[in-house]
């Protein structure tokens, strides 16, 4: 084992630990305002359409007359695979279901592997196997860290009447999404 790597390594493990945290941070406060945003864009929208509003701890209800329109209430805690964070929307006159996703603008998640058979590493090899794999995570979340006020959000529409549309229509504001639904 050589200690000048081994020092090497620890300090690039604590460099990325710093920055994954920082990263962590950013997309949490980023997540939280996204979610709120959808809560108070939903409200906001029916109210303005003269539907009153009932909220409980678990959804959102827009009521007016029989007609009911109920989106659940997404915790920024909440991890899914494939969005940041998932809404259901209800119209209960048709019947009819949405899931609304949180996710980067002009992304559509995919399923990706890959298989390798290693040849048998020496230790130090490894050692170097694992610099080198630390300096590209490293270097991945510098551009993430960088890029990460560019990248925009948005919200994907999945009509969930059983057929698959791997690219939903996806808007910038829930204001947009709920008029492409109701107007």
């Amino acid at each position: 084992m050589n200690l000048g790597k081994i020092k090497e390594l620890g300090n690039l493990e604590n460099e990325l630990s710093v920055l994954g945290k920082k990263y962590n941070d950013m997309f949490t406060n980023r997540k939280i305002k996204a979610v709120d945003h959808v809560h108070d864009g939903f409200k906001s929208f029916f109210k303005n359409n003269n539907f009153d509003i009932r909220e409980t701890d678990r959804e959102i209800e827009a009521v007016y007359g029989n007609t009911k329109i109920i989106i659940t209430k997404a915790n920024y805690k909440d991890s899914y695979f494939g969005a940041y964070s998932v809404w259901h929307l209800n119209y209960l006159v048709d019947k009819v279901k949405y899931r609304i996703m949180l996710n980067e603008l002009n992304y559509y998640p995919t399923i990706r592997t890959s298989v390798s058979f290693p040849k048998e590493l020496t230790d130090e090899e490894k050692q170097d196997e694992k610099i080198r794999k630390v300096k590209e995570d490293l270097e991945d979340m510098k551009k993430r860290l960088d890029e990460f006020d560019t990248i925009k959000w948005g919200y994907g529409l999945i009509k969930e009447d059983g057929n698959i549309n791997r690219e939903s229509p996806q808007f910038e504001s829930i204001d947009e999404l709920l008029k492409s639904i109701f107007e």
